[in-house]
């Protein structure tokens, strides 16, 4: 997500899908590790499976919109057909991880990136809850914040 945030603080105005309403699942690093060691650490949970996502339930327009409100951007709205947004999008990924094979870099857009834009689904998180681990970050805008404050302090973002 820090490769995201620092691309969009980069835009002059950040173009908002307003179709685009499938949610997001997101995690913040902290609980992701977290939940791997408390998991681990269990003898009940070996060989199970446990979706780590936090609480939230943002659309992917929603969260856009926060995200440029956090780098201080100002949004556009744009509305772009799902197949037309689709299609070019995973156009551009093919390419995009084409020229970095070429230039051995990473890509800039991914085909899993696309991947899960272009589903609504929304993992629940209750199987871990159930067993008492609770997220320092249940909501992404709360991680957001202190990432992009991070990045701001380490002089990723301007």
């Amino acid at each position: 997500m820090a490769d995201v945030f620092l691309k969009m603080s980069r835009l002059p105005v950040i173009p908002v899908p307003v179709n685009l309403r499938n949610r997001m699942m997101a995690v913040h690093v902290k609980d992701l590790v977290r939940a791997a060691s408390f998991l681990a650490q269990r003898e009940d949970t070996a060989g199970q499976e446990y979706n780590i996502t936090d609480d939230s339930h943002y659309a992917y327009c929603d969260f856009t919109r926060f995200l440029a409100s956090c780098l201080g951007k100002k949004t556009i709205p744009v509305y772009v057909p799902a197949l037309l947004l689709e299609s070019s999008a995973w156009v551009a990924s093919l390419a995009s991880e084409a020229l970095a094979r070429f230039t051995k870099t990473r890509p800039l857009l991914e085909k899993d990136t696309v991947y899960y834009l272009t589903f609504d689904f929304y993992p629940s998180n209750e199987k871990i809850k159930a067993l008492g681990f609770r997220f320092l970050y249940p909501d992404t805008k709360d991680g957001v914040r202190e990432v992009v404050s991070e990045l701001r302090t380490e002089k990723y973002l301007f």
